[in-house]
């Protein structure tokens, strides 16, 4: 699983559901030598794959005006590429990077077929937890500005986009081959996740090593923390004791509308009813 001979190390995409510990994860992986310090969702980088995603969908009627599909996908290849290198040439070193915009992660097959040298690493958590989680984040923007922006009405809406998230990276795996690997949330809270396994498959020889470290170098902890998306364990020590959140957070008609429209993600990944 380590990069061909003579290929430089490769770069590492962060994926999974909003809510899911995705920003953890990056944190964790930006401690590695080599890499560049922690920095904010790379939306407009998923975002190219988002709008060759687009494009498909209506193709013959209007891109193809423009463009062959071999063409589009070699110009967005072009412009992905391009992209990874400016970015990369802002950071001391040319460091790997390690990027992540989780509101985007089912654009990540694409990203699979255009960027061959790379790593792809999803965090997989209980959908019941990750909807929990929406819902305080929710509250917490309420008291702070006056507007829930994921109020309980939503989520119908949230359950299936978690679900949506997951469904596009695992029904597409062999777009991935050996180059994707799913973690649990559940298991990297716990401490029970192989770090020295998972340092070989990115390349990352000292993630054990560096794992339980916090400060990323760029990151004000103490800054972000006043964001309402950001939990109470935001800059902290990874804790468990968010496991089973949605015990205390959610109904049990609303727990029946997560697991209604996460059931496959929920025993592909064992996540047994609640």
């Amino acid at each position: 699983m380590a990069p061909s001979e003579g290929d430089p190390s490769p770069d590492i995409f962060v994926g999974g559901s909003p809510r899911a510990g995705t920003t953890a994860l990056q944190i964790m992986l930006c401690q590695c030598a080599g890499t560049n310090p922690f920095i904010g969702e790379a939306e407009h980088f998923f975002g190219l794959f988002k709008l060759y995603d687009d494009v498909q969908e209506d193709f013959e009627r209007k891109t193809a005006h423009y463009f062959t599909r071999d063409e589009l996908t070699a110009y967005h290849t072009g412009l992905a590429l391009d992209y990874l290198e400016r970015i990369r040439a802002k950071f001391d070193g040319n460091p790997r990077l390690v990027l992540k915009a989780a509101w985007w992660s089912n654009y990540m097959p694409h990203m699979a077929e255009m960027i061959p040298n790379a790593r792809f690493i999803v965090i997989v958590r209980d959908p019941l937890d990750i909807a929990a989680s929406y819902m305080d984040a929710g509250k917490r923007g309420e008291a702070r500005t006056g507007e829930n922006r994921f109020p309980p009405e939503h989520l119908p809406m949230i359950s299936r986009d978690i679900a949506r998230q997951y469904a596009a990276i695992f029904r597409n795996r062999k777009k991935f081959g050996e180059r994707l690997k799913a973690i649990k949330y559940e298991s990297l809270v716990r401490r029970r996740l192989d770090l020295s396994v998972l340092g070989d498959f990115l390349s990352l020889p000292d993630l054990a090593d560096v794992s339980g470290r916090q400060d990323s170098g760029l990151v004000d902890f103490d800054q972000k923390h006043d964001g309402h998306f950001f939990s109470e364990l935001w800059g902290k020590e990874l804790s468990a004791e968010r496991i089973g959140r949605h015990k205390e957070v959610l109904s049990q008609a609303q727990v029946a509308t997560v697991n209604n429209a996460t059931r496959a993600f929920r025993e592909q990944f064992g996540y047994g009813s609640d």
